[in-house]
């Protein structure tokens, strides 16, 4: 019956295609097949060039690490330092003091305000600008030692005058110091910057006599040979090198901090006023207390005598009571007798009053 529906030519046509449609079916799959094996390949190609670039991505991160923290405690192989070390060696290198105006004469400190008036060397012009930030310092001598004074502003200049106004803030205790405060000054474009080298030249008991006691060891221990309990930090070649100190920072490190001790003490003072007034007047409100104590004390004994006066006064009243109570009691009695007797009485005379009656009835009246 097939036969008959699809002639033989249908078949053979059926037969081609579906060779040919196997043909293609191959030719995908041997294509799929070479592209999935091309990408497993590419892709265990690309995962091992990630793992190589991830080693040495890591490994060139801690040489950069290193090449950027290297100092003289932690080197390179090399024996040399890395960047931030580098940068600071040469910062130290450029580093200058900027200019200086030494034997300034002080003409007036204005004590409100810390305004200060100056007079420079008067055979050259001062070239200072408006609004230069100078750092002064009074200058030293055998009889008092010079001192910080303070971070001033230029507000104006001519020729070998500038007026200089204070930067900070300054407090009470600043305005009287810088009040107090003789010349002549010595002012730096640049905060002195601390060296090794900066104190060599004097002695030691110049040294003691211008260092604070607290540190003066550390400044005559500096660059002698260091012992073997110096920390590791401060030996250099075999010698003892103190801690170099920011004085720009430092100074202004101690300016805030005695800002704020001046506030917190202000505001310590005040407290402690306001404690003195909460005192004295717990002290008013005490005696106050007192008296109204003694006050309420007597008004109690009072009441208390009174109590007792009432108690006593109710204790008299109660005897009577119970007396009367008594006497009450006794008269109830005899009346209840008297009244029995006269309901007696009234009884016989009802009943006498009863048979005559009778009597009466029976008879009749006149019999």
């Amino acid at each position: 019956m097939l036969d008959t529906l699809f002639p033989p030519a249908y078949h053979l046509a059926m037969s081609i295609w579906n060779k040919i449609l196997l043909w293609f079916i191959g030719v995908a799959a041997a294509v799929c097949f070479y592209t999935s094996a091309r990408t497993l390949k590419t892709y265990q190609h690309w995962c091992t060039k990630a793992i190589d670039f991830q080693t040495k991505l890591e490994a060139l991160q801690k040489t950069n690490q290193d090449l950027l923290e290297a100092d003289k405690d932690r080197p390179l192989a090399d024996g040399s330092m890395g960047v931030r070390a580098l940068k600071a060696e040469l910062t130290l290198l450029l580093l200058n003091r900027g200019r200086i105006w030494d034997k300034c004469d002080l003409q007036k400190v204005d004590p409100r305000t810390g305004d200060v008036a100056l007079n420079t060397d008067a055979g050259t012009p001062n070239r200072i600008s408006v609004n230069t930030i100078l750092y002064a310092f009074e200058d030293w001598d055998d009889k008092s030692p010079g001192q910080y004074v303070g971070e001033f502003k230029a507000t104006a200049v001519a020729d070998n005058k500038v007026q200089l106004a204070p930067t900070l803030n300054l407090t009470e205790r600043d305005l009287k110091r810088l009040a107090g405060s003789k010349g002549p000054w010595s002012m730096y474009e640049l905060m002195p910057v601390d060296r090794h080298t900066a104190l060599a030249s004097l002695s030691e008991e110049e040294k003691k006599a211008r260092l604070p006691a607290e540190s003066v060891a550390e400044y005559l221990k500096d660059g002698q040979p260091a012992a073997a309990d110096d920390p590791p930090q401060r030996k250099e070649e075999g010698k003892y090198r103190r801690s170099l100190r920011d004085y720009k920072e430092l100074f202004r490190a101690s300016h805030s901090e005695r800002t704020l001790f001046v506030d917190r003490f202000e505001a310590l003072t005040r407290d402690v006023k306001y404690l003195a007034d909460s005192k004295t007047d717990s002290l008013e409100q005490t005696q106050f207390a007192q008296r109204e104590l003694g006050s309420v004390q007597t008004e109690l004994a009072l009441a208390r005598k009174e109590q007792k006066e009432v108690a006593d006064h109710m204790a008299v009243l109660e005897h009577l009571l119970q007396g009367l109570q008594q006497i009450v009691a006794e008269r109830i009695r005899g009346n209840l007798a008297i009244a029995r007797e006269i309901a007696k009485v009234q009884l016989d005379a009802a009943r006498l009053i009863d048979e005559r009656t009778r009597t009466m009835a029976q008879f009749g009246p006149g019999k």
